[in-house]
């Protein structure tokens, strides 16, 4: 692999600034990435940058979605009790709703809901459940939607796919209103998980995630383009005891290693101490909520 260091002025931040040191590498026969951060701005990447192209996630995937259903429901309805905590109704869009769950578990609770994703698969299978054109498939860009028109934005593990964070942030504040609310969720780097996994933390995924992203950096994001940030946390991605259970039962069934059962109780500990691997971030529009 060419070192960045030989390539630096084709792989500039969003700081504009093209200079980074290198974390730490993973180099066997299935990985071979670089983990760098920008000297100037502070923020991580990986290296060499993954393929972060509309086309990329056409053809995403929508099996891993059905096959964790009980788990990805379970943060989902982690991120609507907060979300309703600010807002107990309006319209509400998630970018990158693949199967479309959040928006299903949102529109039960009385929530007008759309969404756009790129998988056609997805798209297709979300609409059956929430109705023709509820999600489109699209970029949120693409979409075009009209200035102040929306009451909540989420995007949950979106930001680290993105080559250009800022922009896609300016677009939320377009279309979404003064009294409006954005919700973030994301992969931690800055979890305990993560130092200690290092190279084979399993947040990295390096051939997808263009940043490794932290809470500070998120929220510095958020208020470079005038959000006020309302509410911040770190989590375990187990929001509840009988996800653990779960998760070790289909561990045991796959004959998966002791290893990975000890990982699973390790993150649910300490997600409890407020040191796990996801970032979850509201934010409210320029105007006060």
């Amino acid at each position: 692999m060419e070192s960045y260091l030989n390539k630096k002025n084709k792989i500039k931040c969003v700081c504009g600034f093209d200079e980074y040191f290198k974390l730490f590498e993973r180099k066997d026969a299935n990985h071979n990435f670089e983990i760098i951060k920008c000297k100037n701005c502070g923020l991580i990447r990986t290296f060499p940058v993954p393929d972060y192209s509309e086309k990329r996630y056409e053809n995403y995937g929508i099996r891993r979605y059905i096959k964790n259903k009980k788990l990805t429901v379970s943060f989902m309805e982690m991120i609507l009790k907060e979300i309703v905590r600010f807002k107990k109704k309006g319209r509400l869009l998630e970018v990158g709703c693949n199967l479309g769950y959040f928006l299903e578990i949102a529109k039960n609770k009385g929530f007008d809901v759309g969404g756009v994703e790129l998988d056609g698969r997805a798209v297709n299978y979300a609409n059956n459940i929430l109705g023709k054109g509820v999600v489109l498939q699209s970029t949120l860009e693409q979409a075009n939607f009209p200035n102040n028109y929306f009451d909540i934005i989420v995007a949950s593990h979106v930001l680290e796919h993105l080559i250009n964070i800022p922009d896609f942030l300016k677009e939320i504040k377009r279309i979404l209103n003064g009294w409006g609310i954005i919700v973030i969720a994301s992969p931690n780097f800055d979890g305990l998980c993560a130092k200690i996994k290092k190279e084979k933390w399993p947040g990295l995924r390096p051939d997808e995630h263009v940043w490794q992203l932290s809470k500070n950096i998120i929220i510095k994001f958020l208020k470079e383009e005038g959000f006020v940030v309302i509410h911040s946390e770190t989590s375990g991605l187990y929001h509840n005891f009988a996800s653990v259970i779960k998760d070790i039962r289909d561990n045991m069934r796959d004959k998966g290693s002791f290893k990975q059962i000890v990982y699973v109780l390790l993150n649910w500990f300490v997600g409890k101490l407020g040191m796990g691997d996801n970032v979850f971030i509201v934010a409210a529009n320029d105007v006060k909520i």
